[in-house]
């Protein structure tokens, strides 16, 4: 007799007892405890091997591990929002937009994690088995990043990157008018201000003020300086990160 017919005969020891996780195929207890339809590996004895009854078209989407375009899709997110974040204050509308694309993405993960818990519910299997763990991979990326900005890591890479330049700018006798001036110092698109010298603005950052570098090396014994609308904390040495207030 047939094996495919033998595998779906009713009332016999080679009835299915479940169905296999990888390509849903019926199961029997008999044989070497693979699938005979992919070969994939399985316990009779263990639930977390195997569905008890097979599931439809998107608890099979839930159920199975995601694809790497999950994991691709959580890091660009976390390199766009490190990227925002490497200028004083930030670019902000490229934080905004970046964060409404992180609650979409992050909606749709728990959107995947309620159904399946849904889907356990209603197929008696146990959810944190390795292949749904795999889901947890790109949250954790965004952690990640979201810890590197807290840390300020983009900003200090790009200050690292551009210090050389804009040392080089500040320690001009005469810097001349500031169109005359570069547009870029080193990653930083910058704005000079005619009566400050030592004051380098990020073009783009912040929001309702003006955010950048400020070289002031003759302050010393403190973290702070303000001077009429110029706001200052110490970052690197004898540079701060400037605010200047409208």
């Amino acid at each position: 007799m047939d094996t495919e017919i033998q595998e779906h005969e009713v009332g016999t020891t080679r009835t299915p007892f479940g169905f296999c996780l990888k390509c849903t195929h019926e199961l029997i207890a008999e044989g070497d405890g693979r699938c005979s339809e992919c070969g994939l590996a399985f316990n009779p004895r263990s639930r977390r091997s195997y569905y008890a009854f097979q599931p439809g078209w998107m608890a099979k989407r839930f159920l199975a591990p995601p694809g790497v375009l999950w994991w691709l899709t959580f890091l660009f997110l976390s390199i766009y929002l490190m990227a925002a974040s490497y200028a004083p204050g930030g670019f902000l509308i490229a934080e905004i937009l970046g964060g409404f694309a992180l609650v979409v993405a992050g909606g749709f993960y728990l959107l995947c994690l309620i159904s399946s818990l849904l889907v356990h519910l209603r197929f008696g299997r146990i959810w944190w088995g390795a292949r749904q763990l795999w889901w947890l991979v790109g949250p954790c990326i965004v952690l990640i990043g979201l810890l590197l900005i807290f840390l300020q890591f983009p900003i200090r890479v790009g200050f690292s990157y551009s210090r050389s330049a804009m040392e080089a700018q500040v320690a001009l006798t005469a810097p001349g008018p500031p169109a005359s001036r570069p547009a870029w110092l080193g990653l930083y698109p910058v704005r000079y201000d005619g009566n400050r010298p030592n004051l380098l603005l990020v073009r783009g950052a912040g929001f309702i003020n003006s955010n950048g570098f400020v070289h002031l090396p003759n302050v010393e014994g403190t973290d702070y300086f303000e001077e009429g609308d110029l706001r200052a904390w110490r970052f690197d040495g004898d540079w701060f990160l400037a605010e200047l207030q409208f």
